[in-house]
């Protein structure tokens, strides 16, 4: 193993134990067999989830050749997170098995990991990962947004707060966390579509409940008008 390296929102400042997860890197030199998988499953199940928040955990195992030399959509060996929870119960083999392939969010994981992961066992971040480039990032930045006209209805909090944050990077280069990307844009789009800004950073925050009631039409257009303004960089 060359290292497990934490990114996501508890090292850009923004995690809530009540709706973050912990997010993981685990950089391998080799694929793992079948056993080592079952076995890091089990210690997954027995001495990990028991202590993970409420939202739980997400990891991908990738192997250093790909972490130093990263493409889009990046290949991973071996991935889990609290959604494949019962599916891994269901069939704990075959799900060893199968879960293996590319991620499309991958790049905009190991850009973060790059400049703001933190090692926690293993090599330094400087040795394991390289550079992202700012194509590839985007690649995968798209590929998260690209739904939300439809996604904004049945997840609003993260949906703005994600286009808030792909804004920033688009026009300005930032590499920023939900709630500083929703903080940025408070300053940086139309006055009327501050509410649901700040509504979202007080969910995202834990002061509020993320089953409050949204203004949906609102939260469409904000969507499309972020979209448009995205279009205007890509033309």
């Amino acid at each position: 193993m060359r290292g497990i390296h934490l990114h996501g929102s508890y090292i850009l400042g923004s995690y809530n134990e009540n709706c973050s997860d912990l997010d993981y890197i685990i950089v391998v030199k080799k694929q793992l067999t079948s056993q080592e998988k079952e076995n890091l499953m089990q210690t997954m199940m027995t001495q990990v989830l028991p202590l993970a928040p409420k939202k739980g955990v997400k990891w991908h195992v990738l192997l250093l050749k790909e972490t130093q030399h990263i493409h889009y959509p990046v290949p991973f060996d071996f991935h889990f997170s609290n959604y494949h929870y019962e599916d891994y119960l269901a069939d704990p083999q075959g799900y060893v098995r199968k879960m293996h392939g590319t991620d499309p969010d991958l790049a905009v994981h190991l850009m973060i990991t790059k400049h703001y992961g933190k090692c926690l066992i293993g090599k330094p971040i400087e040795r394991v990962f390289s550079e992202v480039s700012e194509k590839e990032y985007w690649r995968s930045v798209w590929f998260d947004i690209r739904t939300a006209q439809t996604d904004v209805m049945d997840n609003p909090i993260y949906v703005v707060l994600n286009l808030c944050r792909s804004l920033a990077f688009k026009e300005k280069h930032l590499i920023l966390s939900k709630k500083d990307g929703g903080i940025w844009a408070l300053s940086q789009v139309l006055n009327k579509f501050e509410p649901i800004i700040q509504k979202a950073i007080h969910v995202y925050a834990g002061d509020g409940s993320n089953k409050e009631r949204s203004n949906g039409k609102l939260a469409s257009e904000f969507t499309d008008y972020v979209l448009n303004r995205i279009k205007l960089h890509n033309e």
